[in-house]
């Protein structure tokens, strides 16, 4: 029990009382590559994210991941996790608790503040804190 409730907590993590949805997400206007390509990392995740300086716009924050991976903006997608996040049931809804990989035009039409946002340019993710007018590098991390 304390290990689901672990789980419930790390989905949302987020300790305020989600307001209900009214109205479904947007369905994305733009496509990610496919398949979408693998990023040869030359670096460990903190030194990336030692690199990561926090910035104004979400499309300055995907250019600086893409120029220190030297990959293009286009192959890093953003998934987000709204302020909102609720996961009643993780067992039955395993799949839906992890939010889609948006391509950046679609990820700043759906962002609000106070979003917690992960930058993604498979196998590395970076997370990053949005509090209405910056976005803050927290760490990356290599997914498996």
């Amino acid at each position: 029990m304390l290990s689901s409730c672990l789980l419930l907590f790390t989905a949302c993590a987020h300790t305020e009382l989600p307001t209900p949805a009214t109205s479904p997400p947007p369905q994305s206007t733009a496509m990610l590559p496919t398949p979408w390509p693998s990023v040869e990392l030359q670096e460990t995740p903190a030194q990336i994210g030692a690199k990561l300086a926090t910035v104004d716009a979400l499309s300055v924050a995907v250019a600086q991941l893409a120029a220190v991976l030297s990959v293009p903006p286009s192959q890093i997608a953003i998934r987000i996790r709204s302020k909102d996040c609720t996961v009643c049931n993780l067992a039955e809804n395993g799949a839906q608790s992890q939010p889609p990989l948006l391509p950046l035009a679609d990820a700043e039409e759906t962002l609000s503040a106070y979003d917690l946002l992960w930058l993604v340019a498979q196998p590395l993710s970076c997370s990053y804190y949005f509090d209405g007018k910056t976005f803050t590098p927290r760490g990356c991390q290599v997914d498996e």
